[in-house]
């Protein structure tokens, strides 16, 4: 029987933890654990890495990091208990389940300028300390984002919103980790797990149960999920678990 995990990976593993096969190998092993317990007949189990893993046609910074750690913990094949083994794959996503020749460039792109940011409340938020101040650091900072071209307020100062900012954005990896779960699942797939605490994943879980008998979970990294969701997919059949973080994590600086 084939099994298939479909992990958000920057939920798995956030960008501000350090990046190291310890911690990889921690979390990938929680993740086969908890999909083999709700199927433990399966005795091939693909894993699939979903990120910004290409900026244009080549990998990402972060593309590249994860890459060189796959072959140190790539847990296939696994010896279970009894002897049983367990074989598989790990993989990084950069195409579609249902067309692999099809590589998904520019997955990770970077963008001049913040987006746009709004006061919560005007002409200041409550409690600003700075309110009559035509200086105050937040209303200069919203009028800042307001257009990318938008000159510091500094005395003299020529920096734009264009050029003191970059934005990071990942582009079509939800859509693509979303396509293949409903491809998986309606093709019978003995168990196909998601890997995220993304809401966002909640009515393709919905739609592929309507289209599936398969064994649908969502594995929670220690982010958490609104309770008002786990209701809904558990009303659903689907399956929701928690995925506690490693205690003694270390995260980068800054």
């Amino acid at each position: 029987m084939t099994g298939y995990i479909l992990i958000d990976f920057d939920n798995l593993l956030p960008p501000k933890v350090v990046l190291n096969a310890s911690a990889v190998n921690h979390r990938l092993a929680a993740c086969i654990r908890e999909s083999l317990a709700q199927s433990p007949d399966v005795n091939d189990l693909n894993l699939r890495l979903y990120g910004g893993w290409k900026t244009e046609s080549l990998l990402s910074r972060r593309g590249s990091d994860v890459a060189a750690l796959m072959p140190e913990v790539d847990p296939f094949p696994m010896v279970l208990e009894k002897g049983r083994i367990l074989r598989g794959s790990l993989r990084l996503a950069t195409g579609l389940v249902s067309q692999p020749a099809f590589e998904l460039d520019d997955t990770f792109r970077t963008r001049a300028s913040p987006p746009r940011l709004r006061l919560s409340t005007t002409p200041v938020p409550e409690g600003c300390a700075s309110a009559e101040h035509d200086r105050c650091p937040v209303r200069s900072f919203a009028r800042m984002t307001s257009n990318p071209d938008r000159l510091c307020p500094g005395d003299d100062c020529a920096i734009t919103a264009r050029s003191a900012f970059t934005a990071y954005e990942q582009k079509m990896v939800d859509t693509m980790l979303t396509c293949d779960l409903v491809e998986l699942a309606s093709n019978g797939s003995a168990i196909v797990s998601v890997v995220s605490a993304d809401t966002d994943f909640v009515p393709s879980l919905l739609y592929a149960r309507s289209r599936s008998l398969s064994i649908l979970q969502l594995q929670v990294p220690a982010a958490g999920l609104s309770p008002q969701y786990v209701r809904l997919l558990e009303e659903n059949g689907i399956i929701v678990n928690a995925l506690e973080g490693r205690d003694g994590d270390q995260r980068i600086a800054g």
